[in-house]
């Protein structure tokens, strides 16, 4: 009997001890940093246990509580303990429904143990034999306990699988239902769409001249707001939906660097000149000019991320710079955006990523929030974040997997072997733009000098050992141009002129009479390369048998692709044009919009495409009279859907005007080779659009012919005096020579005054003459003294202060010209 019960203590001993090794579970609700957050947490749950009848089972059955408790800086919701698995199981399930973030944490803190005071009794001990039994007693219970874990770890995985199981399944409804939502989205967006065309349909067709017809075209563009409203709205629904549902295609092509960032710097144009904020590029010199990647994708997530950085920036005068450079070690391409003036605390940036409503994010100009632009990024294996201070501003920071182009098309070494120890001079009042200058120029192993621009007109160098000279456009004067003209003749210098983001058009088409090579701003490596090449490897004229190229028969020259011509137009100018079909391939939905809004208005049916495919399936479907082409669209570009369009016997007389921001030479030379017929440059004038269509849809008028013989054998000199457009301007010779007449007594009489007006500075009363005194020689064709008045008038128009008396000595010679071949001309 003895023997019986010490049997039993030992089981219940060893029962005992292995409950108190084993751990127990508890689920943590939530953690926090805020003890607010966690209390608010703990009143849902106890509403939970009020309204959930199985979790309200289980904790009576089980005994489990909440607690909450403080590790550190951090408060806990815990609920426990579990002693059993399946009801931890249950109640885990139960809690996360409404506690997504909860999680089981298994209690690993030891218990404390007692150590019992010891006495030593001195007492005589009869030592037995051992009892076999024992051993194999607690060598049972030892079996039984490993088999009880088993088991219990057996179950708890078969858990964790299901568990697994379910959250899969969860994300497939989820990413089909998103999927479902986009594709309704798409036909709301067709819809509206559709709406929007009928809208100014109606705006632009239907007459205001009664009361009632006013309020009619009133509610209607009140109706069209709303429109706008939701198209935009659906537009970027549909682009949230398709990437939560992981619907989108991700590219990876290889584009080129300066393309994309001149794309960003144009869509943030207005917002830079609302702000007067400066924008810079800071390409390392390991950036290659190609990348491989989504070129559309990446451009949109920088796009939001410069909107948000301009966004909050209250300051003016402000500079942001873009910084892009190829970490070798991780093959990652980083892009880093930093405002300098910009700070953003904690808490703000948290809100960026969550958003408490749709209508939060609806404030901004972002195409899509950051929460997406998140999740974008860790589709394309990349990651993304912000860093905030008081001090050093905000910078965001996009690192995305870096892929070498294939192709390897670049030039630099070649470069380097022909430019060594060439001397280049950049003349600005920039000092940012030459320090970026200088960084690059430098990797060529070329000698760098800087000059500011106001240095440079007081001391212009009698003699200069120049071979390359860059130049600010807004800073051309006059003296510029004598000077460098004279530089290029005499020691073959070559000019690279770099444009400004905000500049003076005209300003613009001066400093090209003394151009190499043009070059747009934010600098960008990739451009002053290109630029390089042109100057000193682009072969003149090609020989392309030689390069194995045969030249297409539809090739054109740049001059002549090129369309600047923009008369002053309206809306009701299109007219002209009713009942033609025009094809219209943009990707981007503003343009498009933009465009078909001009077109469609004037009775014009405009067929849209978003990519080269979706052109060429249109031109085999409808009788398309003109094709308006974007060259740089997704699936297939311009150039790609313009080749196979002139290698179609039934397709290749058609027209096609590239619409496009590529505006470098060697560009509008490519589109050429394509088949290209004519070239508008983004951003366009309304009147370079008509003139295009004026020039491939317009039916050929016979003019009766206004040029009659003339007076005398006599035939001026054409780059003095243009005699055949002088005519045509006055529609018969025998008044034109009236005019003629009337000019060179004008001039002769206002000879003297005109410079006086320059030494003195009349500057108000020089603007006034040179713009009355411009449309007269223009008639007549006075080809040089146009250009002079021209250009006198552009500098007053942008600067007030430049000195106009390198123009005195040009203005007397080129007046006696034109006065002689007047004589030669009028003479019976």
């Amino acid at each position: 009997m003895n023997r019986v019960l010490h049997y039993a203590l030992l089981v219940v001993c060893f029962s005992a001890i292995s409950w108190a090794a084993s751990s127990c579970d508890f689920i943590v609700v939530t953690a926090s940093e805020s003890n607010n957050t966690v209390n608010e947490a703990a009143d849902t749950y106890r509403q939970l246990l009020e309204q959930d009848q199985t979790l309200a089972r289980l904790k009576a059955r089980e005994g489990f509580h909440a607690d909450i408790l403080r590790q550190n800086d951090t408060y806990l919701l815990k609920v426990g303990p579990f002693h059993n698995s399946d009801a931890l199981t249950l109640a885990y399930l139960k809690i996360r429904s409404v506690f997504p973030q909860a999680f089981i944490l298994e209690d690993t803190h030891s218990k404390k143990v007692i150590i019992p005071k010891t006495k030593f009794i001195e007492k005589k001990v009869y030592v037995e034999k051992e009892d076999p039994i024992l051993w194999i007693a607690l060598f049972g219970l030892g079996i039984i306990g490993i088999f009880a874990l088993f088991l219990s770890s057996d179950q708890i995985k078969h858990i964790n699988i299901k568990h697994a199981k379910m959250q899969e399944k969860q994300k497939e409804t989820e990413k089909r239902q998103n999927l479902i939502l986009a594709k309704m989205g798409e036909k709301i967006q067709d819809a509206v769409l559709e709406n929007l065309e009928s809208e100014t349909k109606i705006l632009t067709t239907v007459p205001s001249k009664s009361s009632e017809m006013v309020k009619v075209k009133h509610e209607i563009e009140h109706i069209k707001k709303y429109d706008d409203e939701l198209l935009n709205t659906t537009y970027e629904m549909i682009d949230f939906l398709k990437i939560k549902s992981a619907n989108i295609i991700l590219h990876q092509e290889p584009f080129q660097l300066s393309m994309l960032l001149h794309k960003l710097t144009n869509s943030i144009s207005g917002l830079l000149q609302a702000h007067n904020i400066t924008f810079y590029y800071d390409v390392k010199t390991n950036v290659t000019r190609y990348l491989v990647g989504d070129a559309l994708r990446i451009f949109q997530i920088l796009h939001n991320i410069l909107l948000n950085s301009l966004e909050d920036d209250e300051s003016t005068n402000s500079k942001i710079m873009l910084s892009i450079e190829i970490n070798e070690k991780e093959k990652e391409l980083v892009f880093k955006i930093m405002n300098e003036n910009q700070y953003l605390p904690q808490d703000k940036i948290d809100a960026l990523f969550v958003p408490s409503s749709w209508e939060e994010l609806q404030k901004t100009n972002k195409d899509i929030g950051f929460f997406v632009t998140n999740e974008l990024v860790s589709q394309m294996d990349g990651t993304f974040g912000i860093e905030s201070s008081q001090k050093k501003g905000t910078t965001y920071e996009l690192r995305l997997p870096y892929m070498k182009d294939p192709q390897e098309r670049s030039n630099r070494e070649r470069l380097r072997e022909i430019l060594k120890g060439k001397n280049v001079h950049i003349i600005d009042d920039d000092t940012l733009n030459m320090e970026i200058f200088k960084y690059i120029l430098e990797s060529f192993d070329v000698k760098v000098e800087r000059e500011l621009t106001s240095h440079f007109r007081q001391y212009k160098p009698k003699h200069a050992d120049w071979d390359i000279v860059i130049l600010n456009s807004k800073d051309i004067t006059p003296m510029h141009l004598e000077f460098f003209q004279k530089m290029r003749q005499k020691k073959g210098l070559k000019v690279i002129l770099l444009h400004e983001i905000f500049e003076s058009e005209d300003l613009a088409d001066i400093a090209l009479q003394i151009t190499d090579v043009e070059i747009y701003s934010p600098i960008i490596p990739g451009d002053v390369e290109e630029a390089l090449f042109q100057l000193f490897m682009a072969p003149k004229g090609r020989d392309r048998a030689a390069e194995g190229i045969s030249a297409p028969p539809y090739e054109h020259n740049v001059n002549t692709i090129k369309i600047t011509k923009a008369p002053k137009v309206s809306r009701e100018s299109f007219r002209k044009f009713a009942g033609k079909d025009i094809l219209l391939a943009e990707d981007n939905f503003v343009n498009q919009k933009v465009m078909s809004s001009i077109l469609s208005a004037s009775d014009i049916h405009v067929h849209k495409a978003e990519n080269g495919r979706e052109a060429l399936e249109i031109l085999k479907n409808y009788d398309i009279d003109l094709v308006l082409m974007d060259m740089n669209m997704p699936v297939m570009d311009g150039f790609a859907a313009t080749r196979k369009i002139k290698e179609d016997p039934e397709l290749k007389e058609i027209p096609i005007v590239a619409v496009t921001g590529l505006g470098f030479s060697h560009e509008i030379e490519r589109m050429g080779q394509a088949g290209v017929d004519a070239c508008i440059v983004k951003p366009f004038k309304i009147g370079q659009l008509y003139t295009a269509m004026d020039t491939y849809l317009a039916q050929d008028e016979v003019l009766p012919s206004t040029h009659q013989k003339a007076f005398n054998a006599y035939v001026p000199n054409k780059e003095i005096l243009d005699l055949e457009q002088g005519i045509v301007n006055a529609h018969n010779e025998m008044f034109y020579r009236e005019i003629l007449k009337d000019v060179e007594e004008l001039l002769d009489r206002s000879n003297e005054h005109f410079l006086s007006m320059i030494h003195e500075r009349k500057t108000k009363e020089l603007q006034v003459f040179s713009r009355d005194t411009l449309s007269l020689v223009e008639t007549v064709g006075a080809v040089r003294l146009t250009k002079i008045f021209k250009e006198i008038l552009v500098f007053l128009a942008n600067n007030q202060d430049v000195s106009l008396e390198e123009y005195i000595p040009v203005y007397r010679t080129e007046w006696s010209r034109l006065k002689r071949e007047i004589e030669h001309y009028l003479k019976p």
